[in-house]
């Protein structure tokens, strides 16, 4: 039966139109799952599947509905009157395919959004959320006992060593005018560890999508070593070129939209990409603050 449906997916999703689906009703078949679950990781829900047909209620976009039997795998739980998205062929409406695919995608955003949200409030110190893409995640430094070294732990943390080391440089240069109250060896005397402590990264995040997180490593370390958060509800966005000096994001607007849509208090932006955003359409009516600044040594006066 399933050898079958692939096919059918990738042709539709070619030639046919996309819709929303309403379960009728469901009958299981079977299931099984792949050895690829005894290491992926919890958020990984195409480990494991359930084989089933389904009546389903289709509701084009600006058509009339109409009812489809199909046979399908499905990576999640449903329910009677669940949703589902399908693609259909509109001149045989007989030929309609659930997308398992995009289905299972969308669950596991909506659990990693809701992890996200539960820990949005997370007020330790060595603690930063950064905009990536259309998502804001969190940053997370470390210390343990060494020698000034860097580690890191998970696919963000990764994709920021270019960064995290320029930002190490720059606070091993400056630490003693900026935080005067820290110790002139913390940095000689920690190792400093990068981890994404909720959630899961984009499958799509890449180098140049955290191009603009730099300026949040800076204060995620000097947040650590001041042992004092950043302040509830803020988020950092900037990039650092190699000599450590503060410079503008790009898709700054995007950046901020983000940081609004999971209701920030405010955002620090460089101060090199206000010309990007005050004319931009929705600044009269955002809820979050955008702070903009000028310097490394200004923004973390602003958040530490």
């Amino acid at each position: 039966m399933l050898f079958k449906h692939r096919p059918l997916l990738e042709e539709l999703r070619e030639k046919g139109r996309h819709a929303t689906a309403e379960i009728i009703s469901l009958q299981t078949e079977g299931g099984g799952n792949s050895m690829r679950a005894n290491w992926a990781p919890d958020d990984d829900l195409t480990t494991t599947w359930t084989d089933c047909q389904m009546d389903l209620r289709v509701f084009p976009p600006g058509e009339s509905p109409f009812e489809a039997t199909v046979h399908t795998r499905l990576h999640t739980f449903k329910w009677k009157g669940d949703k589902v998205p399908v693609w259909y062929d509109p001149d045989n409406r007989h030929r309609v395919v659930v997308d398992y695919e995009e289905d299972a995608a969308t669950m596991t955003r909506a659990v990693n959004d809701a992890e996200l949200s539960l820990h949005r409030n997370d007020l330790r110190p060595g603690l930063v959320w950064t905009p990536v893409g259309h998502d804001v995640l969190p940053l997370a430094a470390i210390a343990k006992p060494g020698k000034g070294r860097l580690k890191h732990t998970g696919k963000l943390a990764a994709l920021l060593t270019g960064p995290a080391q320029t930002a190490l440089a720059y606070l091993r240069d400056n630490a003693s005018e900026l935080m005067p109250h820290v110790s002139a060896d913390w940095l000689a005397r920690n190792d400093v560890h990068l981890d994404q402590p909720y959630g899961s990264a984009p499958a799509e995040l890449d180098t140049e999508s955290v191009a603009g997180a730099g300026l949040a490593v800076v204060v995620a370390i000097a947040s650590l070593m001041a042992a004092q958060s950043p302040g509830r509800g803020t988020v950092v966005t900037g990039a650092l070129t190699p000599g450590g000096e503060l410079a503008p994001v790009p898709h700054v607007a995007e950046k901020i939209l983000a940081a609004d849509r999971v209701q920030a208090r405010r955002i620090i932006v460089p101060d090199g990409n206000r010309p990007h955003w005050q004319d931009h359409p929705t600044t009269k009516v955002l809820k979050t603050k955008v702070v903009f600044v000028g310097s490394i040594g200004e923004a973390l006066r602003a958040t530490v």
